[in-house]
């Protein structure tokens, strides 16, 4: 059993959080930025699912594990499976569309075999993060064709997205909705400041352990402003340090 709650744990919205960093710091800033805004969507959609369709958990006796609100879509199969399908889709691995994929059966699975979810809260979980995830590849795809000027204006709109989405998630979902919109800002102004993304290997690691060292000491406190503190200097801190430490060497 206590390997199925720490399968489940990859789901968790607090997982997610860290997830995101490790994608913006060592993966790729630009994918790591589209990931959140993927996480915060998804977040949205399957909360106003649940509460549109208002389908009760299973049986609170055949609950392994505590959980909050409604069953139906399952959270945790829409949140795997959007997020480690775009990544799958963004690195073009072979192996690592297998081991995506492997994630995400494991982690909705665990759900059923947990008591918190039926069957049916997995599968249309899977395929709702699974359709979210396509759609902004293609988006994605579309937009890298544009001109610069029109770039900016996606970025806007993704700013947008932010701005308006994370309250309705930290209503419903207060940690990672605060620590998302933190992150979100915060890269807009690396953005309009022009930090410059690290490009050692040293750095990019350097920078993701100072980003969760950030986040975990703040996100302790678990306080929505506390959190939203953690998210926007866990993402702006490490890059305007290197900023700074590259303005020192030149002088």
């Amino acid at each position: 059993m206590d390997f199925w709650i720490l399968i489940t744990t990859l789901g968790n919205s607090e997982t997610y959080i860290f997830l995101v960093a490790f994608v913006y710091f060592i993966i790729s800033r630009k994918i790591g930025w589209k990931i959140l805004l993927l996480s915060v969507l998804t977040g949205v959609i399957v909360q106003v699912l649940k509460d549109f369709f208002k389908i009760t958990r299973p049986p609170k006796e055949l609950w392994k594990i505590e959980a909050e609100g409604y069953s139906f879509p399952s959270g945790h199969s829409a949140g795997a499976s959007s997020f480690w399908s775009y990544l799958a889709l963004n690195l073009k691995n072979k192996l690592f569309y297998i081991i995506s994929a492997v994630i995400i059966l494991l982690v909705a699975v665990s759900r059923v075999i947990l008591g918190v979810h039926y069957i049916q809260d997995i599968i249309v979980g899977i395929l709702l993060g699974l359709a979210l995830a396509l759609i902004f590849y293609f988006l994605d795809n579309k937009i890298k064709n544009l001109k610069e000027e029109k770039k900016n204006k996606t970025l806007a709109i993704g700013t947008l997205i932010i701005v308006f989405l994370s309250p309705y998630l930290i209503f419903k979902l207060p940690l990672i909705g605060s620590a998302f919109l933190g992150f979100g800002l915060a890269h807009v102004f690396v953005h309009f400041l022009n930090l410059k993304e690290q490009t050692t290997v040293k750095k990019r690691i350097l920078n993701f352990i100072l980003s969760v060292s950030i986040m975990s000491i703040i996100i302790i406190f678990s306080n929505k402003l506390f959190v939203f503190v953690a998210g926007f200097l866990a993402c702006f801190f490490p890059q305007a340090l290197w900023y700074f430490i590259d303005k020192c060497i030149k002088k």
